[in-house]
């Protein structure tokens, strides 16, 4: 399919062929295993096999049976490939804001796309379904009636994340999970380097309404500084 069939491939690993073998290169020395050894098997399958596991929600033991490999080695390899992504994509792609600067480019942004000014991003939380764990009683089960751990993200204006908590109990609520963070408790500490109050007449031609910064969420969130 990656030489053959782009499309097949996109639908395969939701992602494309050059964005695939751009990840390859970034992550090989980190899986990369010696070749003389007969049971070698190579980053670019090693990648193909983590990428098909994440897009298509598949089992492990039905990507065992696909790779004709065992249920444990399908484990590890998916569990190091994933860390191997994580390390070397965060840096990049998930760097919070820690200058003043930088936080006044995103309210920028939110006033020239969608017409809100002193916005600094926009707060949810998003259930990812799990198998319960041992003994973990109604730790993990829900409101929606399933078993979860959350991921609480903070976005810009382009959709991209700028502040996350990943695996709070799918039975706390998103303001909870929100003030035990760690970007949660900076914030509440004013250690984000969050700008101060601004005049709209900074974004907003003739106001002179001076305004916090804000950070736009549903109601399940309270509303404070």
């Amino acid at each position: 399919m990656k030489n053959n069939d782009p499309q097949q491939f996109f639908k395969y690993t939701r992602m494309s062929v050059a964005t695939f073998n751009k990840l390859l290169n970034m992550i090989t020395p980190l899986v990369q295993r010696r070749r003389n050894l007969p049971d070698s098997i190579c980053p670019d399958e090693r990648l193909a096999l983590t990428l098909h596991y994440f897009s298509q929600g598949t089992s492990m033991q039905t990507i065992a049976w696909t790779y004709q490999m065992g249920h444990s080695t399908v484990h590890y390899i998916i569990r190091e490939t994933a860390n191997a992504i994580w390390d070397v994509l965060s840096p990049t792609y998930l760097k919070a804001p820690s200058t003043e600067i930088e936080w006044l480019k995103i309210a920028a942004d939110f006033y020239t796309q969608w017409n809100f000014p002193n916005c600094l991003g926009a707060l949810d939380g998003k259930h990812i379904a799990i198998q319960a764990p041992a003994k973990s009683g109604s730790l993990y089960f829900n409101y929606k009636r399933t078993f979860s751990i959350v991921l609480l993200a903070c976005c810009d204006v382009d959709y991209n994340f700028t502040l996350i908590d990943i695996g709070a109990y799918g039975s706390e609520s998103d303001a909870g999970i929100c003030r035990n963070s760690i970007f949660g408790n900076m914030l509440e500490e004013k250690l984000l380097n969050v700008p101060t109050s601004r005049r709209f007449s900074n974004v907003v031609t003739n106001s002179n309404v001076v305004q916090p910064f804000v950070i736009v969420a549903n109601e399940a969130f309270p509303l404070k500084s």
